[in-house]
């Protein structure tokens, strides 16, 4: 697939939490891609060009581009795209990334294991691969009203969130991945990690400590 640049228009954006929203921008014409991958944005801010990489949250079959985005403390493209006003126009190049459905045709269950905002390629991914495998999907986040897209993880998956800071809501686990791996880790599944380095470090050593049958693990961190 060629790498070329593209214009980005700014659709909409909403405000999920008060460091995390959703922006969702006009996919340009000829730009394909596949589920799981990324593009790198770009923009001239305080007098310098920055790039950063985001996952692609939309499918390829939908008519637009998603983004899932954290705002970091003092984070130059996070914060100017989220104060950027509806309609402005930027640059990306891509699409970027390996962690796509073709490489987890070897297992028929996959088992995605995200945190925060990592979420957003595994809503690609399991809108891609729905009616052909089974698919596990544990989302780590703080407080309950940040486990976005809850009706198509549940509708295409067996969903598990699990919340760090939140524990109101007892449908769900409470805690940190490590806390439930002995329920999560399973035999002959492919399994995709998706976090801050650290959390997909952690996450890999659970799962390489157990010494699982026929195990295949991808991973994506920021």
């Amino acid at each position: 697939m060629k790498i070329k640049d593209y214009n980005l228009i700014i659709l909409n954006r909403k405000k999920v939490s008060d460091d995390l929203y959703l922006l969702t921008a006009d996919k340009p014409q000829g730009f394909d891609y596949l589920a799981g991958q990324f593009v790198m944005i770009q923009a001239e801010i305080k007098g310098q060009t920055v790039q950063r990489a985001y996952s692609l949250a939309s499918h390829p079959f939908e008519k637009f581009l998603m983004f899932y985005i954290k705002k970091i403390p003092n984070g130059l493209m996070s914060n100017f795209l989220y104060q950027l006003p509806i309609d402005s126009q930027l640059r990306f190049s891509g699409p970027f990334g390996a962690n796509t459905a073709k490489r987890l045709s070897n297992h028929t269950h996959i088992t995605y294991i995200a945190a925060g905002c990592g979420i957003a390629s595994v809503r690609s991914l399991v809108l891609d691969i729905k009616d052909k495998r089974v698919q596990t999907v544990v989302h780590q986040e703080k407080y309950e009203s940040n486990l976005i897209w809850q009706d198509i993880l549940n509708k295409y998956s067996r969903y598990l969130p699990i919340l760090s800071r939140d524990d109101k809501d007892r449908s769900c686990w409470h805690g940190h991945v490590q806390d439930f791996m002995d329920e999560i880790a399973a035999d002959n599944t492919s399994y995709v990690i998706v976090g801050p380095a650290d959390f997909v470090t952690s996450v890999r050593a659970e799962l390489a400590r157990r010494r699982l049958n026929s195990i295949e693990i991808h991973v994506e961190q920021y």
